[in-house]
């Protein structure tokens, strides 16, 4: 499960570094918005989980490159939140045991 968070992490993280240095201009369409971010995730190492982590977020369809890159920190910060969550607990349970 370690690892599957951290491939995760490390995929949500290339696209927010692939994110801030993109120079594409914004797109006020909706289909324009989805082709940005498929255009932007094809760029990065796992395009499914780029395009599904952000066109879960109803913002990515009227963000622009920057706001994309918003919506990724965001998702990293849940994600990281919730494997610190996981390992305290870890550590927790096997000392409550103890006692």
């Amino acid at each position: 499960m370690a690892m599957w968070i951290s491939q995760r992490l490390f995929c949500l993280f290339s696209l927010h570094a692939i994110l801030i240095v993109s120079t594409q201009s914004s797109a006020s369409a909706s289909q324009k918005n989805s082709n940005l971010i498929r255009q932007t995730c094809r760029r990065t190492n796992n395009f499914n989980l780029c395009v599904t982590s952000l066109e879960s977020d109803p913002w990515s369809l009227k963000a622009d490159v920057k706001g994309l890159a918003r919506i990724s920190l965001q998702q990293v910060l849940v994600k990281a939140n919730q494997t610190l969550q996981i390992v305290e607990n870890c550590l927790i349970k096997p000392m409550s045991s103890n006692s």
